[in-house]
């Protein structure tokens, strides 16, 4: 699926599922957040040792299906830094969440998903591009800044599910920012 496709269908689902929560009163919020990482460990085909630098930009929406338990969209878009590498990659996501901890100030949040996209790491080698199907499990917290809006940190992991010679899972540790659209159901 091209990058112009999963956004407009990631905007539509996000769009019809916020109109249809606005109508069931439900908690709905949306997030956002940057994520920056740096890795040495990667070579090209001829063995040449590079830097990697990771750039993730993620957009999520959540509501809340039950007491405590929410589901939720995310679309991550991705650059690498670094010779022969394609970019950008995507990724689009659903996932539940279940409030564990929680105060009027602060929550924890663990987390399990599916995502769909097209980053691959296997072996030693540069990210490449490949149909990926990954298993999210993450933990977020959220603190309150003001009545709608709370900073949104957290390390979220993705593991491929598909038959991939020497592949290998990514962490991504993030800090953002989440707006809660109707405040007064916090």
């Amino acid at each position: 699926m091209s990058l112009q496709k999963m956004v407009i269908l990631f905007l539509f689902i996000f769009v019809e599922w916020c109109g249809m929560n606005s109508v069931l009163n439900a908690q709905v919020d949306v997030g956002a957040y940057y994520s920056f990482l740096y890795d040495s460990d990667y070579y090209t085909k001829d063995l040449r040792r590079v830097r990697l630098y990771q750039h993730h930009i993620n957009l999520s929406g959540r509501w809340e299906l039950y007491r405590k338990t929410y589901a939720g969209l995310d679309f991550s878009y991705m650059i690498m830094d670094g010779p022969e590498v394609p970019n950008p990659f995507v990724a689009l996501g659903v996932w539940l969440e279940y409030k564990l901890i929680f105060s009027k100030y602060a929550a924890l949040y663990p987390r399990l998903g599916i995502s769909q996209g097209n980053l691959s790491f296997a072996d030693i080698y540069l990210p490449m591009w490949r149909p990926v199907t990954s298993r999210v499990l993450g933990l977020s917290a959220d603190f309150r800044l003001t009545k709608a809006f709370y900073l949104w940190t957290g390390l979220i992991n993705h593991f491929p599910l598909n038959k991939i010679p020497y592949k290998y899972s990514f962490s991504q540790p993030f800090l953002g920012v989440r707006i809660f659209l109707n405040p007064e159901k916090k």
